[in-house]
This record gives C-alpha cells, structure tokens and sequence, in this order.
C-alpha cells in the first residue's frame, strides 16, 4: 500500500489508538485517497498498524484516562487542540479507544468542525468520559443503529464493515490447514482457542480464562489449546497467562506472531468474553468454501456481564441472539456448549446462517467516503472535493 498524499482540498483528520479501529479506518483510507486530503494520526498500537500496512502516519503519544478532569486528560485535550491547529481539518473520523478516553475521543471533545464522525466497531459502542461524543456514528447493522440512537441518543449510520471487505481476498482453506499443522492439529485433533482483551484487572476476567483450560484438559484429552493476546496485553500480562494456562494444560500454547486471521482460521471454537475477533471469524466463515469453527461467547461470570455492560450500555449480544454464536451463561454449562460447538451439524448451520445474515461488506469503506464528501459538498457548494 501506498502513501496517502491527497491532491484535494478539503482536509481530513483520520485517528486510532485502540487496534480494532485500524482495519476499518485503512480501508476508509484507502478508499478516500485522491478524493479528499488526508492526514493520518495515530497512537500506540495503531501506529505500528498502520506502519506495517505502508501508511504514512504522524505518531503521537498513546495516553489514555477514564476520567475527564485528571492530568492526562488535560494532555490529551492539549495534544488534541495542537493536531487540530496544525491540520485544520474540514473533518474529523476516528475510531475508538476502547472503554478508556484516548486520542480518538479528547478530539471529538476538542474539535469545533461540523462534521466529526467515529467508526464504531463493536454494537452500541458510545465512549463519553470527555462528554462529547461523535456527532455522527458509522456502524456495522441496523442493530448498531438502533442501539447507538435508543441508548445514546447520537446520530448513526449503516455502512457495513470496512475491514471484512479484504476478507474475500484470503485464501482461508491454506490459512487454516497451514496454522494447524503448525500446532501439531493437522491429524484431526480439536483446536480451541481464547482471543484475548486487556481485562487483567478482572478477577472475573482471569477466573474465565484459567478455568477454560482446566475444563478443555477434563473434557477433551487431545485437544490443543492456544491464546492470542490483544495488542494491549503487557508481556508481563502475556507471561502470567502462559503460566496460568500451562498449569492447567501443559500444551497450551500462546501465539503472538503469526496473522489474527490464521489463528481464527485454525480453531474449531473460538472463545473470547467480547473481543471483535469473533465477529471477524464469522466474515471468514462467510467468505469460506467450507465450514469453519463456531464463536462462543464466555459471559458466565458476573464480572464479566457488568464489563459488558458497562462498555456497551445493554446486556445481549446481537450475533448471538441472531444464531450466529453460542454463549455460556452459567458454569456449568461450559462443558455442554464446547461439546455442541464441535458438533458438526451445529457448524454447518451457523455457517449457513452466517452466509444468510451477515451484510455484504465490499462497499462498506466506500459508503462512508460517500457520506463524508456528501456532507462536505452540502457545507460547502464545491462539487469537487
């Protein structure tokens, strides 16, 4: 991928902190290169996100608070209103910093240009700690639309998913045999995996985690066990999981190198709490010739429902609801809902509903560059961005 360098003239500040922004905002990019002038500002770890995919990008500090009157958030509105001076965009796109106040959300605080918009990328997901939200949201569905508007009260629009579109050009049967027999599961030996969340200081979320472990080495003896860390997992966080993991399943295996994607590919259940990676397993499922694993959302323990909720304002989860995952609600039923998830006839109809429900996301990132020039002629009468 190219350097973004814009030959029109109407400016646009695109920013991301938090990782799971980077695959949508680069496709919006991409799609917008040319057509409006770009400027991309990020901190860690979408900076080396955007890095690697060949993006010029001006890196800032990563700072992130959960109140709006401490000193780091006097930073992030200093360092906020120094990009807007430097830039003086005619609009302004971010992501989100996840449930913390970063970069993303002290420039919607800051910034006093009509038109400031935020790619929302998890359902209902409004961060407010500066109080100020986006005065536009680009969402997945019309469920994100509806949640955004009845429990936020801000403006939504559907676009679909930017970073899925990519999706279709992946070679999804090599990514899977080539990670599994990497791990040794090239002879049929059941793969589970735990994608993981910066939720440490979680005692629920730790609890969830090690007992995993312990169930998948009661319930089945050959199976492979890996975890993959979120990008914001300490190596201290990353080292103490290895550990707690090994303990109870000496053959579990934590991979931090490799493509997010090969690692989904792989396994035939994908737990996580709430990570976005098991909405990115089902794009693959969509786009993939054969069934693949099915997402299990681990919600049994309180803490992690009062995280949930405090994160997105509700209690259910869309895709589960839509027959597109399974949940554990209590823990005991951990052991049974594992057991279904490997079942084949289970898999074959989640992928077949999968293929049904999830929206087309191939003009997603060009359905948000629309949006934006639209608002922008209308503001300005220049038919020409």
């Amino acid at each position: 991928m190219t350097p973004i360098s814009g030959k029109a003239t109407r400016r646009l500040l695109v920013a991301a902190q938090d990782p799971g922004s980077v695959g949508h905002l680069s496709a919006i990019a991409e799609k917008a290169s040319g057509l409006l002038d770009l400027h991309l500002v990020a901190a860690s770890p979408a900076y080396e996100m955007f890095s690697r995919m060949g993006l010029s990008v001006r890196r800032v500090p990563a700072l992130t608070t959960r109140s709006n009157s401490d000193e780091k958030a006097a930073q992030l509105r200093a360092l906020s209103a120094s990009i807007l001076a430097d830039v003086r965009p005619d609009a302004v796109l971010v992501g989100s910093s996840g449930p913390e106040a970063g970069l993303c959300e002290a420039l919607m605080a800051t910034t006093t240009v009509p038109y400031a918009y935020a790619f929302q990328d998890f359902w209902g997901d409004v961060n407010k700690v500066f109080g100020t939200p986006a005065g536009t949201y680009f969402v997945v569905d019309a469920e994100a639309e509806r949640l955004t508007r009845e429990i936020h009260g801000v403006n939504a629009r559907v676009v679909g998913s930017p970073k899925h579109s990519r999706f279709g050009c992946l070679d999804i049967g090599m990514l899977r045999h080539e990670t599994r027999a990497a791990l040794g599961a090239d002879n049929g030996r059941p793969v589970f995996g735990y994608f993981g969340q910066p939720l440490w200081r979680s005692q629920g979320y730790e609890k969830t985690v090690t007992s995993l472990a312990g169930t998948i080495a009661a319930t089945f003896p050959d199976a492979i066990m890996l975890y993959r860390p979120h990008p914001k997992e300490s190596d201290e966080e990353i080292g103490r999981v290895r550990r707690k993991l090994q303990e109870a399943l000496p053959e579990a295996v934590v991979l931090t190198s490799g493509s997010v994607e090969g690692c989904l590919a792989a396994c035939d259940v994908i737990c996580t709490a709430f990570s976005s990676c098991g909405y990115d397993h089902m794009f693959l499922a969509k786009y993939s010739a054969s069934p693949l694993g099915v997402v299990v959302y681990l919600r049994h323990d309180p803490e992690i429902r009062r995280l949930y909720h405090e994160y997105t304002g509700f209690d259910f989860l869309p895709v589960a609801r839509d027959g597109l995952a399974l949940v554990t609600e209590a823990p005991e039923e951990v052991p049974a809902v594992l057991r279904s998830a490997l079942d084949p006839g289970q898999r074959l109809a989640i992928w077949d509903r999968i293929a049904r429900v999830l929206p087309d996301p191939s003009l997603a990132a060009q359905r948000v560059v629309d949006s934006i020039c639209a608002d922008l002629t209308v503001a300005t009468g220049i038919t020409e961005l």
